[in-house]
């Protein structure tokens, strides 16, 4: 299994870059949209190559960031490894995904169990033609692992309605440190809202995405969707993966 501690757990610094805009463009769209937004944040995973260990002891003087070639200002520097976190985790459950259902539920219980402490609390949502608030906030994993495994495919794909309703909805207001995990192949087809309402949302919210996408676990591979997995992920400074099973 992909190991979400190193993304999300140990060092995580907060950068907050002062931002005139951020352009945000999908391979299907003919025209650049730009987002304005007054900040971005950006989240920092620092190992040592040598022994595979987090170092730890680093400041606002160790970092510096670049646009387009020109140094930006460092706002606000923070370590988060001590604030709990604060999940949002987004299951797609359409039709698309039938045949990789069950690797998304492998995959979802092994984060909860990995990633999540007492202190931290976690919400879970399910979408295909809608978007369905399966459990609400709970910091017990085994409350949201008991409603994965009964979890069923098919209908649509409204990842963006997902993304946009859970960041409004559930996670606009909170504390702590607003994560999103999103399993899905990426590919939206029945959403009402676009890609830039919900990366206007998730800005909004300060959301930082981290995505898995299903889209190598089988024959298919759709390469919009990875892209527009990508994009989401890296335009809130986290990532995205693309395991070829749990193991990885």
């Amino acid at each position: 299994m992909v190991r979400f501690r190193k993304i999300i757990g140990a060092l995580l610094v907060l950068i907050s870059l002062p931002a005139a805009g951020w352009i945000f463009a999908q391979q299907t769209l003919d025209e650049r949209i730009r987002v304005e937004v007054e900040a971005v944040n950006v989240l920092v995973t620092v190992i040592d190559k040598k022994t595979g260990q987090f170092i730890r002891d680093l400041n606002r003087t160790h970092f510096e960031i670049y646009e387009n070639g020109k140094l930006q200002e460092i706002t606000n520097f923070s370590k988060q490894t001590d604030l709990p976190l604060t999940i949002a985790l987004c299951i797609d459950t359409s039709s698309s995904v039938k045949l990789k259902l069950k690797f998304e539920k492998e995959a979802a219980i092994d984060f909860l169990f990995t990633i999540m402490r007492p202190k931290d609390k976690a919400l879970l949502a399910e979408f295909d033609t809608g978007v369905t608030l399966l459990h609400d906030f709970t910091s017990n994993p085994n409350d949201l692992v008991n409603e994965i495994k009964i979890l069923r495919a098919g209908g649509g794909t409204s990842l963006y309605d997902a993304i946009y309703l859970i960041s409004e909805q559930k996670m606009l207001h909170e504390s702590g440190r607003r994560t999103m995990v999103i399993l899905s192949d990426g590919a939206d087809l029945t959403s009402t809202h676009t890609f830039i309402d919900a990366m206007k949302m998730v800005h909004r919210s300060e959301i930082t995405i981290y995505a898995l996408s299903t889209t190598r676990f089988g024959a298919d591979i759709d390469h919009e969707g990875d892209n527009a997995l990508k994009q989401l992920a890296e335009a809130t400074g986290g990532r995205v993966f693309f395991p070829y099973s749990t193991s990885q």
